[in-house]
């Protein structure tokens, strides 16, 4: 919840922010170069500002900024248990059950990591191991954890997915709305004064580069960090076979445990 009231801050600020930049720098400089140009007779140039003058190009622009935050939001949250798999945590596990509830106590009582996917990944495979006293039960564990840390990875992608998808859009409503104004200017055109159906094509032209620009980079953005969260999630697939199963698979509880099964079933047969 408090994560939740920060983000709605940090983003009315970022609207905030980039409409004060517009009125100060943005919208100011674009009258500038419209009011040289209406003085001279021409046709506005090519401008910085005369391409980001649009309300169109505001709202990407507030957009940009909103998912890079939710961007790093991500990236911090697969970063926080980085620590984890450059040390041996696991140390303090042995082949009794006495020491896995002492490691789980352990792992329960960490505020800093127990969220972290490897953590939770951890403590889920142990639980099992505790309850069933069988290692596969405890892979078993850890797959259905990573599947689930999948799933959630996937939703928490889902606003800067939305943002991808809406910042073209928006560029192609300021295409409409351009468009729409230029063939109003259409019978001014026709008289001989193209002055207003261009600037109004400007703008529908604006906007779409500015969105495309702007879609582009987001889009590189989620890509990098779907190739981030993929290759987080195989680290802990790997962490948790080589540092855990492997481990309790050696132990001589489980290996007995082992070794009773098979001697079961060849009397059987």
């Amino acid at each position: 919840m408090k994560q939740n009231i920060t983000n709605i801050i940090i983003f009315a600020a970022i609207i905030v922010v980039v409409h004060v930049i517009y009125q100060i720098v943005i919208w100011p400089a674009a009258e500038q170069v419209l009011a040289a140009a209406q003085q001279n007779g021409t046709v506005a140039p090519r401008h910085w500002a005369i391409l980001l003058k649009d309300m169109e190009q505001q709202i990407c622009f507030m957009l940009l900024f909103i998912g890079l935050y939710y961007a790093m939001i991500v990236s911090r949250a697969m970063n926080a248990d980085e620590v984890l798999f450059h040390e041996d945590f696991l140390d303090g596990i042995g082949p009794k059950r006495a020491d896995l509830i002492d490691a789980l106590k352990e792992f329960d009582a960490s505020e800093k990591f127990k969220q972290t996917p490897l953590l939770r990944t951890i403590r889920a495979a142990i639980r099992r191991l505790i309850i069933t006293d069988n290692v596969q039960n405890a892979s078993d564990a850890i797959d259905q954890t990573i599947e689930a840390i999948s799933a959630k990875n996937d939703n928490e992608l889902a606003v800067l997915k939305y943002i991808c998808w809406a910042v073209p859009s928006i560029g192609f409503v300021g295409t409409v709305r351009g468009i729409g104004a230029a063939m109003a200017q259409a019978d001014s055109a026709v008289a001989g004064d193209i002055g207003p159906m261009t600037e109004s094509l400007g703008i529908a032209f604006n906007s779409t580069l500015v969105a495309l620009v702007i879609s582009i980079f987001l889009m590189m953005v989620l890509f990098y960090l779907q190739s981030k969260q993929d290759s987080h999630i195989e680290r802990i697939q790997v962490f948790c076979e080589e540092k855990f199963i492997e481990r309790v698979s050696n132990s001589p509880q489980h290996s007995n445990a082992d070794d009773v099964v098979l001697t079961t079933e060849a009397s059987e047969a």
